[in-house]
């Protein structure tokens, strides 16, 4: 059972948990860092290099990813001075040059001080995916349908299905549009779109797909948005703290009969 150990974070005594992510750390005690690739329910992936922070032990430091470093006793972090806030932004000018029109990438960008980048988009023009592997990782972690993966390397790489073929083990969650900070995600309707052509007693709801409603059938030709059973468990997940009702479900223990 790890115990409790002291760290310090801008010059300021923490207690936390030994081998506890800093990010948490971090959170709960109310210091903002932040995150592009990183979500509290799913294993920490390190890509997006926006929570860089500085560790060290006298003379000695690093970089490190706060999402993913586990903290030990002794350690010292940095998170605000000026070279830390100087590699973030050459992290977040890197995700702008790739996604220059991706809204929710300019607006992130704006609020940590950069305008625009010196790195041309890969494509002409630009993307609307930064690879966090967000979406990648619920799919496999949480839904555990692995309908998404990641495909080729260095700048050639995307994310997309096996053998780019929309997987029939996709269930239509939309779990991974859920958790994509941008608009690259479309999985959900690619999904729906589909599930529209099957008919008969096979064309079962999502949610029974997902686990909540055993033999549930689609009357509504997935039209999940004027569903009164999607709006009952997104309101559920809302009120119980889940941002999306898949979290819900795979965390029956602790919701209960509320499920």
């Amino acid at each position: 059972m790890p115990g409790q150990i002291e760290i310090k974070i801008n010059n300021r005594t923490v207690i936390a948990t030994d081998r506890e992510p800093l990010i948490d750390v971090c959170r709960r005690d109310g210091i903002d860092i932040p995150t592009l690739c990183s979500h509290p329910r799913l294993e920490p992936y390190g890509v997006c290099r926006v929570c860089l922070v500085k560790v060290s032990w006298g003379k000695k430091y690093k970089y490190v990813t706060a999402c993913n470093y586990p903290v030990e006793s002794g350690d010292v972090f940095n998170t605000e001075s000026e070279d830390i806030i100087k590699l973030r932004k050459m992290s977040i000018e890197a995700l702008l040059g790739r996604c220059p029109n991706e809204q929710d990438v300019v607006e992130f960008a704006k609020a940590h001080g950069v305008l625009s980048s010196r790195f041309p988009p890969l494509k002409p023009d630009g993307d609307d995916c930064i690879l966090c592997g967000l979406c990648v990782r619920v799919c496999s972690e949480v839904v555990g349908a692995n309908a998404l993966s990641f495909m080729e390397r260095g700048p050639e790489r995307d994310v997309t299905t096996p053998f780019k073929e929309h997987p029939e083990y996709c269930i239509g969650c939309g779990a991974c549009t859920a958790v994509c900070p941008t608009t690259a995600m479309k999985m959900e309707g690619y999904k729906t779109r589909s599930l529209k052509e099957i008919h008969g007693d096979i064309r079962m709801c999502r949610y029974a797909l997902m686990g909540f409603y055993p033999g549930g059938v689609c009357a509504n030709s997935y039209r999940c948005c004027m569903c009164d059973i999607d709006q009952r468990y997104r309101e559920l997940a809302d009120s119980l703290g889940y941002e999306h009702p898949i979290f819900m479900a795979r965390d029956s223990e602790k919701v209960g009969d509320a499920v």
